[in-house]
């Protein structure tokens, strides 16, 4: 509907359907035989009110839509199938809906706290229930406008400087490296070689980190604009964290490297920062 505002007037969106009936026909006894709205509204009485519903009901579906780029109610879009609790859902997460859960809700409450405090709206994916989360299993890699470039370019997720270095040193097997590493634990003292790195399960920066300030060895922060996640086997990911390998009983954090074998930008989907959905999909 957002995307086609004129639809709305060339075909009536579905009615709302719950409880797996259909509505009830509304009989109206016809003064006159030839009657013609007495008869039209006898014959299609339930077809006119599903109509109406769905007109009505539109508005949240288009605000759904806003939030997650599909336009859908609030129990479609989190995949709720039980009539009961569709019902139940549509209701509480009303996003036109004012209340404890929806955006309007957390703006009303934010503001009687701090009436001198001007609401924030490009942080409103912090109230949105519906805003990008993180998924079990999944790989994540948030980077700035030069990474996502080069990736779009090469067509694969290189570290900086990678590409060369692997150019320089076709021989090199990250796999190989990782085990020599592990095997002489405190007597290798060669610098692992040049990877990505990638957060399993959750991100690793808050979405609305910006490329201000500097970090470790006085290096400038990088921003967390584009996201790219995505599904990889389990050997195509090493436990480093830093310059150092590794095990999997030590490893603390859920960073792992990606092995080059495995980069391809195929493997993933691309997301960007948005204001109202944390991040939204663009490729």
């Amino acid at each position: 509907m957002i995307n086609n505002p004129f639809r709305f007037y060339q075909a009536p969106p579905p009615a709302p359907t719950y409880f797996g009936g259909t509505l009830p026909t509304v009989n109206v006894r016809a003064s006159y035989p030839d009657d013609y709205v007495a008869n039209a509204v006898r014959r299609g009485g339930s077809k006119f009110l599903g109509t109406a519903l769905g007109f009505m009901g539109q508005p949240q579906r288009d605000m759904v839509e806003l939030f997650t780029g599909v336009e859908q109610t609030p129990s479609e879009a989190l995949g709720i199938s039980s009539p009961v609790g569709a019902f139940l859902t549509d209701a509480v997460l009303d996003p036109l809906n004012i209340g404890v859960t929806s955006i309007g809700g957390a703006m009303m409450r934010n503001s009687m706290r701090n009436p001198f405090r001007v609401f924030n709206l490009s942080n409103a994916y912090k109230y949105n229930p519906l805003a990008f989360k993180a998924k079990k299993g999944k790989i994540y890699r948030q980077v700035g406008q030069p990474g996502f470039d080069n990736a779009i370019t090469e067509r694969k997720i290189f570290d900086k400087g990678q590409k060369q270095f692997l150019e320089a040193n076709p021989e090199i097997n990250y796999l190989d490296e990782y085990n020599q590493a592990i095997k002489f634990k405190g007597l290798n003292l060669k610098k692992p070689s040049p990877a990505p790195f990638f957060s399993k399960d959750e991100l690793f920066f808050p979405i609305d980190r910006k490329a201000v300030g500097t970090g470790n060895k006085k290096t400038k922060y990088s921003d967390a604009e584009y996201l790219f996640e995505g599904s990889v086997p389990e050997e195509a990911l090493l436990p480093r964290y830093r310059d150092a390998y590794l095990k999997p009983t030590e490893a603390t954090t859920n960073t792992f490297v990606l092995r080059p074998e495995y980069n391809d930008l195929s493997n993933f989907k691309l997301y960007k920062r948005d204001w109202l959905r944390g991040y939204r999909r663009i490729k």
